[in-house]
């Protein structure tokens, strides 16, 4: 068993061996560029991002550590009592889902043996109930990830035979009974060892549906195998395809056998929030036109219909609203939807992502870290959806914008977030979860996402790693996988990335790529690291004014009302 293996010396791996992982893993350049912090001449900034950077590494070493001595083979780690438990099938998920983690901090024998049990002992056969979308970005990207950084790099795990990759084989093949439905629209859930159950759940979530195109594709990519990512891009087309004609937009939930929606409620959070992202990385991993057009439509869609205005539209939210009318659906804000200002940053939108940016960090500020649901006045925390989970979101959208723009005060934003969890979130033996942000009260879970993201975008802000984006696409679960040549879309399987028969699309190419950026296309290419001088560098810090609670409570209870009555989103903020 690997937990019987004796313990890395952390300490004597030292940072600098942490850049040449760095380095290594970045096979697709032949030169990693000399500074190895982004503004290395600004001495303050050096410091913080040293800080980051060890601080990070020493979160993730203390929640693995925790999870390998009193969780594994269990897939969660329980931090407050130093105890497994078991959420996505009983494999040993968290293991899986860091291996690519170990390599980013420099724990090269830690992986070695991690990835060495995955590689031989991990078994998907397990009459287990899974849930298709959490599976496949959790445990089949990271065995992608780990499985392509290995191959490319040998000296990582000497003998290694594949294993791997057979493991992420043997598991897409579990999860693919999901697809067989009239749509080819995938369930939500299947077992491993009996497919799909009679009496099963025969609906699903937008995003749930389309986050499957990276892992999928890349798959058949690495097999040859076409029917993985055909399955993957039929899944999507056939989301894509049945957008709303007047305005573009998906719903939020289907019905997988009669393709009809079950809930017309479209946003950019919770349920629908990787199907953006996917769009726009299906093209950077693959180079598949089709795949930009879509996530040009799909983000103009989203743009024209969901951003308020007047004086609640100063925070640059996206809401949610209904995708036949556009009418107001609720005025809550999903924490989910931090990843957008990411997305932008990839897209070249620098500066309306630094503005709604700022919004999540006024979040974070007013109510010590970000509850899953909150008023657009951010004022109010949802009375249900009321905890943190440790959610990466944020974290990474401050590393996207920090690496596009070069701009030192996503360092110091970092640096808020980072030191709420060190001084307010870790447990006996790994970091915890908020059930509510208001008392401040911990839960007993620590999701694996913890170690493969949270921890992982906190360290690459202070590595010095802002132009690793442009050598890998990273997966929604933060997972490494470099793009592949242009000519990838066929072996990936995407010429199935078609729309059902007379959807089609509700603009042209030339006008799609128009609506893109503020300034830039979306490309792999290096970005410019240009400091930005338009805004405060110390605008993480704002914690925005008491007094201004008021007036945006009554604003917040106008849209409530507007919602209630049918109104749109610009006239509720109007």
């Amino acid at each position: 068993m690997i937990a019987a293996v004796a313990s890395t010396d952390w300490e004597a791996e030292g940072s600098m061996w942490s850049v040449r992982v760095l380095r290594a893993v970045c096979f697709t350049l032949l030169v990693w560029p000399a500074s190895t912090v982004t503004n290395g001449s600004n001495d303050a900034a050096a410091g913080l991002q040293a800080q980051l950077r060890d601080a990070a590494r020493d979160m993730f070493k203390f929640g693995w550590r925790g999870y390998m001595d009193h969780a594994f083979p269990a897939d969660d780690l329980r931090p407050l009592s130093c105890t497994g438990h078991n959420t996505q099938g009983g494999f040993g998920n968290t293991l899986v889902d860091s291996l690519d983690t170990l390599l980013v901090m420099g724990e090269g024998s830690e992986f070695a043996s991690a990835a060495a049990w995955a590689a031989t002992n991990l078994t998907f056969d397990i009459d287990r109930r899974v849930h298709t979308f959490e599976l496949t970005i959790r445990a089949l990207g990271g065995l992608l990830s780990a499985h392509v950084l290995v191959a490319a790099n040998p000296g990582l795990l000497p003998g290694y035979d594949g294993g791997l990759l057979s493991a992420a084989v043997d598991l897409a093949d579990r999860l693919m009974p999901a697809f067989d439905t009239p749509t080819g629209i995938p369930l939500s859930w299947v077992n491993l060892r009996r497919g799909v159950l009679d009496g099963e759940i025969r609906e699903t979530c937008t995003a749930c549906a389309t986050t499957l195109l990276l892992e999928f594709g890349y798959l058949s990519h690495l097999t040859g195998n076409r029917t993985y990512g055909g399955a993957a891009a039929r899944a999507t087309g056939a989301i894509f395809g049945r957008r709303s004609a007047a305005l573009g937009l998906p719903g939020n939930t289907v019905d997988c056998d009669s393709g009809d929606w079950v809930r017309g409620d479209s946003g950019i959070g919770a349920g629908l929030d990787s199907y953006y992202e996917y769009l726009l990385k299906a093209y950077l991993m693959f180079g598949d036109e089709t795949s930009l057009t879509m996530y040009a439509e799909a983000h103009a869609a989203a743009n024209a219909t969901m951003r308020l205005v007047g004086e609640l539209g100063r925070r640059g939210w996206l809401v949610d609203v209904h995708m036949a009318t556009g009418q107001l659906s609720r005025v809550w804000v999903s924490s989910l939807a931090a990843f957008w200002p990411g997305l932008q940053a990839l897209a070249g939108q620098t500066e309306s992502a630094d503005r709604q940016l700022r919004s999540w960090m006024e979040a974070w500020n007013t109510f010590g870290w970000l509850p899953e649901l909150f008023d657009v006045g951010v004022s109010v925390r949802h009375p249900m959806e009321k905890g943190y989970p440790l959610r990466p979101e944020l974290i990474e959208s401050t590393f996207l914008m920090h690496s596009a723009t070069g701009d030192d005060k996503y360092l110091q934003a970092a640096h808020t977030l980072q030191d709420t969890l060190l001084k307010r979130n870790r447990g006996k033996c790994g970091y915890a979860s908020v059930s509510d942000v208001e008392s401040g009260v911990l839960e007993d879970t620590m999701e694996s996402f913890f170690l493969s993201e949270t921890a992982k975008y906190l360290f690459l802000l202070g590595a010095g790693a802002g132009d690793l984006p442009d050598f890998f696409v990273l997966t929604t679960e933060g997972h490494l996988l470099p793009p592949l040549p242009a000519t990838a879309a066929h072996s990936a399987g995407f010429s199935h990335l078609t729309t059902p028969d007379g959807a089609g699309t509700t603009m042209d190419t030339q006008e799609a790529g128009s609506s893109l950026t503020d300034n830039a296309p979306p490309s792999a290419a290096p970005r410019s690291k240009a400091n930005h001088t338009d805004g405060s560098h110390d605008w993480p810090h704002s914690h925005g004014s008491s007094g201004s609670h008021s007036s945006e409570a009554e604003a917040t209870e106008a849209a409530t009302l507007a919602a209630q009555q049918g109104g749109t989103a610009g006239q509720a903020a109007a």
